[in-house]
């Protein structure tokens, strides 16, 4: 059918079951350039020829073996195309690298941009070493001239440090814990001092009377030594808190010479004192215009006056003769001059003395002129010393003014005055003297220290003793643990320390006391430990209750672990209240699990209730049981029997076992079961 000559037109739509072909070649398109088709869905397009997008002399598409050419002008996509996506990709091969550079940064040379191979190298500097491989700090430092920062930290290790991190503070630390601290008011913080103590630490108080005992029987005061003893309250009667001087028997007084013999005194001394100098390590200062520390006496400046040296004739002078020692100088007569030959001075004659005009030569820190003819010089130390490499002298002094020193004085020490007082004394010995210690840490105090200044009313003084005085503070102990974790807490020790311990040792005990009606110091309580076996790791231990009933101590209840098991027994009845747990256990059929022994020497009649629980079954049993020991034989009962299952998991049955009341468990399921039991138990004497 020839459709050229005769158009076939369809108004509404054409469906065409089979296939439209032409029924030759045909040039006509499908539209034409003023009419196209709005939507045609076409499966597949075959061609041997081209296709054509848009024009011919624009862009056409062409198959040939598999390949896809592209004619014409470049095809433009709407969305752009998957640059990524095609065969051929190469990735960075097409990137501008003439805008891309290396720079380099601080402390480093080289770079420019990647059209070539570049190198960046790191720029040593003083204390800096480049390696092959690496970058390192110079082990030997000789160009740092200074090292200051907020935060240093100077040390061989986390364990050896000097820390600067705290402002006006220098912070020793020395096996793993901050120890002595340097501070700005020239108070020197310490966690521990090794040595005696001298001063007054922060809260300890002097003992405010010290009571001397005749040594005699009758009392009276003979020509005898009397060790001096210190008592708590001052009581010469109360002799139960009696403290000596540090195992010392060398303080005494002699009641008919008055002389009091000790081993040492530090601070001031007034009136004679008497000993051999190899025995005397401190002595007392003199006061006024001469004065003296440890045995070195200075005449103040401007203190030896005129009126002191009366008997000097008029005129003479005072000069060091040829033997060192000091002499008079007759009195020259009318015109003559005194001169010097390099060694002695003498009075001479003008035309045979000195030049009429000296010159004098100043050196290193002294400055100075010579105003004339008349022999005045004026001389002055430079303020600003450069030169001063050493400063020795067996009375030197550094510092601002008499409130702010350090004195090198006395022999082998170094005193550090601060305010009008000499403060800190560092000594040869290695310990540190000091009027006021604020300890941190640590506290190394030979002999006893009381905090507080209220009376002790016990009958003995212990090692530390606290006094609180005021009625408005709650607590007179406190013990504060700032950790945030959950383990420990504030935890208060009693050591026993003995290399030989022993059954019924009392390991500690805190008393409760108080007074009575008539004003008397009482115990109303105590809680006390005591070891009852000391195996090596299988120790055991009882702690006791103790109240005062009619005035008695009387233990109440113990606690303890004998048997095995934890017990509380009321002490004056003898009843006893047991515990134990036995975990599961796989336990055959007719086989038993012990919940309990207790010796029936002590015990002739057990209470108990019992659980018993079976997790093969998830099966419970609970009950309570009597028994009796008659001298030979166990009796007993059991009642309140309740559980789960079809029927009971077992039996409780008691007996003898040696020299024990035994209660036990039976399993009567008939197969082996994993049983656990545990049982309250009441035992009466």
């Amino acid at each position: 059918m020839n459709l050229v000559a005769n158009e076939f037109r369809v108004k509404n739509g054409l469906i065409v079951g089979g296939d439209i072909v032409p029924d030759g070649d045909s040039t006509r398109d499908l539209g034409t350039s003023s009419l196209y088709f709005a939507e045609a869905y076409i499966d597949k397009i075959t061609t041997t020829g081209v296709i054509e997008l848009g024009h011919a002399s624009q862009t056409t598409l062409s198959g040939s073996g598999g390949t896809l050419s592209v004619e014409g002008t470049a095809v433009v996509l709407a969305g752009g195309a998957n640059h990524d996506g095609f065969s051929d990709f190469v990735a960075n091969e097409h990137i501008d690298h003439s805008g891309v550079s290396i720079s380099s940064g601080s402390g480093l040379t080289g770079g420019g941009t990647i059209a070539a191979t570049r190198t960046l190298t790191v720029g040593a500097g003083t204390g800096i070493t480049v390696n092959t491989n690496d970058v390192a700090i110079t082990a030997a430092q000789t160009g740092i001239t200074s090292v200051l920062n907020t935060s240093l930290v100077a040390g061989r290790d986390a364990h050896n440090q000097i820390k600067f991190s705290t402002d006006d503070q220098i912070i020793f630390r020395v096996g793993n814990a901050d120890g002595v601290t340097f501070k700005a008011s020239g108070e020197i913080e310490a966690t521990k001092f090794d040595g005696a103590l001298e001063g007054n630490a922060d809260t300890a108080s002097v003992a405010s009377r010290v009571v001397v005992v005749a040594n005699d029987a009758a009392g009276s005061f003979v020509n005898e030594n009397n060790l001096i003893l210190f008592s708590p309250d001052g009581a010469s009667s109360n002799d139960g808190g009696n403290l000596t001087p540090e195992s010392s028997t060398d303080f005494h007084y002699n009641p008919s010479t008055t002389i009091l013999t000790v081993p040492k005194i530090t601070g001031n001394l007034t009136g004679n004192a008497s000993g051999s100098a190899g025995t005397v390590t401190s002595i007392g200062n003199l006061t006024g215009d001469v004065t003296s520390s440890n045995r070195a006496t200075t005449i103040a400046n401007n203190a030896v006056t005129l009126a002191k040296m009366a008997g000097l004739a008029r005129g003479k002078i005072i000069y060091g003769d040829s033997n060192g020692d000091p002499a008079a100088l007759a009195l020259g007569t009318n015109g003559k001059v005194l001169t010097s030959n390099g060694t002695d001075i003498s009075w001479q004659s003008p035309a045979s003395g000195g030049d009429a005009n000296q010159t004098i030569t100043t050196g290193t820190g002294i400055s100075g002129a010579d105003s004339g003819d008349d022999g005045n010089f004026t001389a002055s130390i430079t303020a600003a010393q450069t030169g001063i490499t050493s400063v020795l002298n067996t009375g030197l002094v550094i510092g601002r003014d008499a409130d702010n020193q350090i004195k090198f004085a006395t022999d082998n020490q170094m005193i550090f005055r601060v305010g009008a007082d000499d403060g800190v004394t560092f000594k040869a010995s290695g310990e540190i003297e000091a009027t006021s210690l604020d300890i941190s840490g640590d506290g190394d105090i030979d002999g006893s220290l009381i905090v507080g200044t209220g009376t002790q009313p016990l009958p003995a003084n212990g090692v530390v003793t606290i006094i609180n005085d005021d009625s408005d503070t709650t607590k007179t102990l406190l013990l504060v643990d700032n950790e945030s974790d959950a383990t420990n807490g504030p935890v208060l020790t009693l050591y026993r320390n003995t290399a030989s311990p022993a059954i019924d040792d009392i390991l500690g005990k805190i008393e409760l006391n108080g007074e009575d009606a008539g004003g008397n110091p009482r115990a109303y309580g105590s809680i006390r430990q005591e070891s009852t076996t000391v195996g090596d790791g299988s120790h055991d231990g009882t702690m006791f209750l103790n109240v005062a009933i009619s005035g008695t101590q009387t233990d109440v209840i113990a606690v303890d672990g004998t048997g095995g098991y934890g017990g509380l027994t009321h002490t004056p009845s003898g009843i006893k209240t047991l515990g134990n747990v036995v975990g599961a256990t796989s336990t055959a059929n007719n086989n038993y699990i012990t919940l309990l022994e207790v010796p029936h020497a002590t015990f002739k009649a057990v209470k108990a209730s019992i659980h018993i629980t079976d997790s093969s079954s998830n099966e419970v049993q609970t009950q309570e049981t009597i028994a009796h020991y008659d001298g030979s034989n166990a009796n007993y009962s059991n009642y309140g029997i309740i559980f789960d299952g079809a029927a009971a998991i077992g039996a409780i049955e008691v007996d003898i076992n040696s020299s024990n009341i035994r209660i036990r468990f039976k399993n009567t399921q008939g197969a082996t079961r994993s049983i656990a039991g545990s049982i309250h138990a009441v035992c009466h004497p």
